[in-house]
């Protein structure tokens, strides 16, 4: 909720200095643009039960996104992501750990709408491959995903040549497949259509313009 309050003050605000002047942000075409996102989360919970063992659960999870953009127009940008996050998962002393590998070719399109304030929409398709393994009941689950879909966002420029960035949500199709292997074997497919704009869909970033 705090996430979603600072960005709604910083487009009211770039929206009042849009007001007061007729000077927009523009991204010159020739430019090259390098960033990404770095992510670490962690999480400790704890759930009581009355008549069973209470469950203690612990989190650690660590994102790399790193990113390269061209602008081959004025305000429009291609470019590509590649992302790898690790995560592991204990739960009452049941460990599992899980690797994730993206590839994220994307096309950006921003308006200006202040001097430091810019608002974006990104098309995008995302492919990741997840392997999870659990050493306690002797399993792993590959998981593999196909979205295809746009995200909008924002850039708050702190100079010329950097700004912060914020995806916000996503609309878009996605494809999952996930294979079970070990102890017990099984496959499952999903395909399903999605619109999401809260906290949880919220990436934040940097972008270097050179």
């Amino acid at each position: 909720m705090k996430k979603l309050l600072i960005i709604a003050f910083l487009v009211i605000y770039g929206t009042s200095v849009a007001q007061e002047t007729d000077t927009k942000r523009i991204i010159p075409k020739g430019l090259w643009t390098i960033g990404g996102n770095l992510g670490f989360s962690t999480n400790n919970s704890e759930f009581s039960r009355e008549l069973e063992d209470d469950i203690e659960r612990k989190n650690h999870t660590y994102s790399l996104l790193p990113k390269i953009g061209y602008t081959i127009s004025e305000n429009l940008i291609i470019g590509l992501g590649l992302g790898y996050s690790f995560s592991k998962d204990d739960i009452n002393n049941d460990n599992s750990k899980t690797n994730s590998y993206n590839f994220t070719p994307y096309i950006r399109k921003h308006y200006g709408i202040g001097q430091n304030l810019s608002l974006f929409i990104q098309g995008e398709g995302n492919y990741e491959i997840a392997k999870q393994k659990n050493t306690n009941f002797n399993y792993e689950n590959t998981s593999k995903s196909l979205f295809i879909g746009f995200r909008p966002g924002l850039n708050y420029f702190i100079s010329k040549k950097v700004a912060l960035e914020t995806t916000i949500g996503s609309l878009g199709y996605k494809h999952r497949t996930s294979e079970v292997t070990g102890s017990d074997n099984g496959k499952t497919e999903t395909n399903s259509f999605n619109f999401n704009i809260d906290s949880a869909n919220l990436n934040f970033g940097v972008i270097v313009f050179l």
